[in-house]
Parts: structure tokens; sequence; C-alpha cells
């Protein structure tokens, strides 16, 4: 739970692409200035808390690692689910009984035809998975026991194609 007196703070709009690490990039250099203006400023003893609005405290569970099942609604979620491709907890799923970990992926906005968990396109440099409301891009993976590739090199490998099945 975000609660509690506040006694620095900054803002910054998030990117609409929902990328974790480019954001943690951005907020680094924020973090460690408002960290050595608190410092500066308790040392002087000019610092002094702010209650803050209490109904706007937000909760902040605990990061688990998530199945893609590909029966999770992709629309409205598309920021919390193009953030878990991206970094730690990470997503997962399953290849022929194999664990799959998605390290990153893109919403797309096509229909395609095809049942959750499809894979309704294999190309050259990703493979489309249907959802049970839109399509991902799987775009960078790692099959167990295997090192991370760019779904490119996956493909060729693993031999994906149009009809195989995830999950």
């Amino acid at each position: 739970m975000d609660a509690g007196a506040i006694y620095l703070q900054d803002a910054l709009p998030l990117a609409s692409d929902g990328n974790h690490l480019a954001r943690c990039k951005k907020l680094t250099p924020i973090g460690a200035s408002l960290l050595l203006e608190t410092i500066r400023r308790l040392k002087q003893g000019t610092l002094r808390p702010q209650e803050q609005d209490e109904a706007q405290a937000t909760l902040a569970p605990i990061l688990k690692r998530r199945w893609v099942d590909g029966l999770a609604p992709v629309r409205g979620r598309d920021r919390k689910a193009c953030a878990r491709f991206r970094s730690w907890p990470g997503s997962y799923t399953y290849l022929a009984g194999k664990l799959l970990k998605v390290h990153r992926a893109t919403l797309i906005s096509s229909e395609f035809a095809g049942s959750p968990g499809e894979i309704v396109r294999a190309h050259a440099d990703a493979f489309w998975v249907r959802t049970s409301s839109g399509v991902i891009a799987l775009e960078e993976v790692q099959l167990e026991n295997k090192k991370r590739l760019p779904a490119a090199e996956f493909i060729k490998g693993a031999r994906i194609k149009a009809g195989d099945r995830l999950g």
C-alpha cells in the first residue's frame, strides 16, 4: 500500500508503450535527484512532511510470474500486459510440453481467426498468438534450458508454424 507522509515527489507522464525498462531509465535519475535533495533538506532542517490523501493510495501487490494461457483479455489492459512481457516478473507458457518464457511481446490490433492459444502467424520477426480478445506478437522468447532468442531465430530452430498451439 502506498500510504503515509510525502517528503518530496516528482511526476513523469507514462508512455503508452508500457515499457518498464525504458520507464526505469527515466525514473532512476529523478529518484537519485530527489534522494539527494531529501538528504540535503533533512540536514538543513527545512524538510517538512506533507500528508497525502489516503483515498488516493494504491495497492502494490506482490509480483508473480504469469502464465500466458492465451485466454486473458488483451484490450483495456495494454500497459499491464506489455509491462509483464518486458522484465521481471515476466510471463511464460508452454510449447510442446516445454516451458516457454516470453521476454518481449507486442499487442497487435489485427483480428485473426483461431482459438485462444493458437499461433495464427509465424513470419520473419515474430509469431502471433490468438487470445480471447486479440492477438499478441511474441518477439523474444526462451525455451526451457535454451538461450534467449529473437523470435526470428527461434522460429527457424523450433519450426513454429501457424496452427501450432501454446499452453
